[in-house]
């Protein structure tokens, strides 16, 4: 049996002529790619924002604050104020430090305020750790 081979023509794979006079005339200008590149320059003054993020990538939610709220104990709850907090905002919060054995219950937010709901009293030096979460506008 003897084999046989065939060289193939890319033009009649494609079914067109393909123009290679002009591959080394047509290279690409490496200052045509610098022109259009993406520099920190062209994302400065808040170039980059929600309304232009593809579907895919847009958040539906983002962290606007975080912090660490120092309580005395006394009581099993307590509020601190955090300025530009609403009351739709989703709180997590978790205590760092504590004297007494408690848990956060609940973190409720208001107009510029956090109150923090303890499962008891959770004594002096304690220390609440929280980040607020807003709806993506």
């Amino acid at each position: 049996m003897t084999l046989q081979t065939k060289n193939y023509d890319p033009a009649q794979a494609y079914g067109a002529e393909i123009d290679t006079a002009n591959i080394g005339a047509g290279e690409i200008v490496t200052a045509d790619l610098e022109a259009d590149a993406v520099t920190n320059e062209k994302l400065a003054d808040d170039a980059v924002s929600l309304e232009n993020l593809d579907s895919g990538i847009t958040p539906s939610h983002l962290i606007k604050y975080a912090g660490t709220h120092s309580y005395g104990g006394g009581g099993t709850s307590d509020a601190a104020t955090v300025t530009g907090v609403a009351a739709t905002d989703i709180i997590f919060a978790t205590i760092k430090a504590s004297t007494n054995s408690a848990s956060i219950e609940k973190a409720v937010p208001t107009t510029n305020t956090i109150t923090f709901h303890f499962s008891a009293d959770p004594g002096a030096s304690t220390e609440v750790f929280y980040q607020v979460v807003n709806a993506a506008a």
